[in-house]
């Protein structure tokens, strides 16, 4: 199971949100190439990247997620208002090793499995959930489905999804193993488990999730120092 820390970036920022409102954003640090790097060195083998600003529509940090993607010696996922098929295939060409698309796989699921044929293995969906129903437009739109039945409508040609609880999401308040579990065995699906990663117990819990799990996504508890990096990466293969 990989511990996959996240760069939410707003403004040229690294910053995060609570339940997804960017009415309530904290910034944490003005240079999101130093926080990439700090996760290199703690043993990080993949970051998860998200253009807010894209995501919301408002604008977009394209050359600074142009200069991430190009980053060596870490794998990178980007995600965040990737909405048409030459945009998705940009971020591949810029260097990223997976993207997350959520709002463009709800509105276009032809263009999805499309370009997730022609590239197997580098498209993950978002499914980004509250009250049990799946959010789009930047958490701003309910789909009116929930999780499970959104999933298979990409499947095969997407099996790695990318779950967020927004009502965990910025809140430290845990993460529901037993929803990744049933999800996973649901659909036969592997998972990244994402909102409201608070404490070493997290990770250990996802972990008992067993081989659905592909990763965890950490945030907040990193910037708040609710969980130390290095920590998490040992706790993710049993030694802790």
């Amino acid at each position: 199971m990989n511990i996959i820390p996240a760069i939410d970036i707003s403004d040229g920022k690294v910053i995060r949100l609570k339940k997804g409102k960017t009415s309530d954003k904290t910034v944490y640090y003005d240079n999101p190439e130093l926080v990439m790097e700090s996760f290199m060195e703690a043993g990080a083998a993949w970051v998860h990247i998200v253009d807010i600003d894209r995501a919301t529509g408002s604008s977009n940090n394209r050359e600074l997620i142009k200069k991430l993607l190009s980053i060596k010696g870490i794998k990178k996922e980007i995600g965040g208002g990737l909405r048409k098929k030459d945009e998705i295939i940009q971020m591949l060409e810029y260097g990223a090793d997976r993207v997350v698309i959520g709002t463009a796989a709800y509105k276009d699921e032809k263009m999805l499995k499309s370009v997730a044929a022609q590239y197997p293995n580098k498209i993950v969906v978002a499914l980004d959930f509250s009250k049990g129903n799946v959010m789009v437009n930047g958490w701003l739109r309910s789909t009116g489905a929930n999780p499970v039945s959104f999933a298979r409508r990409f499947q095969p040609e997407v099996n790695l999804f990318l779950i967020t609880d927004i009502s965990r999401d910025g809140m430290l308040a845990g993460i529901d193993e037993k929803f990744y579990y049933q999800f996973a065995t649901e659909t036969g699906s592997r998972v990244i488990v994402s909102g409201g990663v608070k404490s070493l117990e997290d990770i250990k819990k996802a972990s008992r999730i067993g081989n659905f799990v592909e990763g965890i996504i950490i945030g907040k508890a990193l910037y708040e120092k609710k969980i130390d990096l290095k920590e998490a990466l040992e706790a993710a293969v049993g030694t802790l």
